[in-house]
């Protein structure tokens, strides 16, 4: 198989993503190619940098390159304000330029917000994202999307800030926890929902060797996921034609969510993301879009996996109000509506501008 994949973009700003197991060694390759006398930054999170760091540093090394390193504690607490001003000065007193390098060595969190510092630093510095989990490796590394999140909601401070490589290493996967597995799985089958009912098909027959990360079905599924991600950020880079919006499955729901959860690591991204999926396919439903068998399908799809459609493993004591009240400040949002992307039919998602009030405190009652 083929392990790269290219993004196509405008004023030679296309860049690849290689996909592969151990393949520090492409990374290097692309640094001596255009970045020989560059400055590094490596920007992880206390847990990455136990197990990762030192071999990335070592190569650096090994290659004569000047890098220097930061570390943020792992978590979504860190995706703040805080944080956020850490990197930058850190980046400022080691005089990062505008032809350095910036490495995210990551998952999601390190990705959003060394990208977000990337862009603004002497208003943008090259990043290439070394992701380190699946979600990350199927979905946020790629597009360029940055961000930090505020008290008023997830992402909501951010830029769009294209990266010059992105470098897919599954051997990072083996470390991960199962849950963090699962929520990178949450995204992989957003893909086939929104536009492949073929892949959706095949995740129902392959999951299981996904799960236990056979070589095969799992680099197979990365690929089909960067390919359908590279392909409408090709073709809408800002969300400005509304293809890209279509990525957003699951995710207005499943933000809300973790926003009115505190971002508490009760419940992963991925497992928000996951129960924001039955929600959307339960609103398509009230709405005369998508049939009950297809919401049944992806149920129990999400169940065979092991993914959450509720929040009954969680103890809480959330309202209608707590989960519908962060929408409204949904990035997302147009002409002060809250954008749902709903299902036609599995593999066939659209947005929709008119949801009402009505239409989703009746969904979200379904998890009180």
């Amino acid at each position: 198989m083929d392990n790269k994949v290219k993004v196509y973009l405008d004023n030679n700003r296309s860049y690849q993503i290689i996909i592969g197991y151990e393949n520090l060694n492409d990374l290097i390759d692309f640094l001596i190619k255009n970045y020989t006398n560059s400055k590094i930054a490596i920007i992880t999170d206390d847990n990455v940098a136990k197990l990762y760091l030192e071999s990335l540093l070592n190569a650096l090394s090994t290659n004569k390159f000047i890098n220097f390193k930061i570390i943020i504690p792992a978590g979504e607490n860190s995706k703040s304000y805080k944080y956020f001003k850490l990197i930058t000065d850190s980046l400022l007193e080691n005089k990062i330029q505008r032809d350095d390098v910036i490495l995210s060595l990551g998952g999601g969190v390190v990705g959003d917000i060394a990208g977000f510092a990337a862009g603004v630093i002497r208003r943008g510095v090259n990043i290439i994202h070394i992701p380190t989990t699946l979600i990350a490796q199927v979905d946020s590394s790629i597009g360029g999307k940055t961000g930090i999140d505020t008290s008023h909601g997830k992402n909501l401070l951010g830029i769009f800030h294209q990266p010059k490589m992105v470098l897919v290493n599954t051997k990072y996967l083996i470390t991960l926890s199962k849950r963090d597995f699962l929520s990178g799985y949450a995204e992989i089958l957003k893909y086939a929902l929104i536009n492949d009912i073929n892949f959706f098909e095949w995740l129902e027959n392959n999951y299981k060797n996904i799960i236990s990360c056979q070589k095969k079905e799992l680099e197979f599924a990365i690929k089909k996921c960067c390919l359908s991600k590279a392909n409408i950020v090709s073709e809408d880079e800002t969300e400005l034609s509304g293809k890209r919006i279509l990525l957003n499955l699951g995710h207005t729901f499943g933000h809300a969510i973790e926003n009115a959860l505190k971002y508490d690591d009760k419940l992963k991204h991925g497992e928000a993301v996951a129960i924001g999926i039955r929600l959307a396919y339960e609103l398509s439903l009230n709405k005369g879009l998508c049939t009950k068998e297809d919401l049944c399908r992806v149920k129990n799809h999400l169940l065979n996996v092991g993914l959450p459609i509720n929040l009954d493993h969680i103890n809480n004591t959330l309202s209608i109000d707590d989960l519908y009240l962060p929408m409204l400040q949904d990035k997302k949002n147009k002409d002060g509506k809250t954008v749902f992307i709903l299902a036609k039919r599995i593999g066939k998602a659209l947005p929709d501008y008119n949801v009402t009030e009505e239409e989703v405190k009746e969904v979200l009652a379904k998890l009180i």
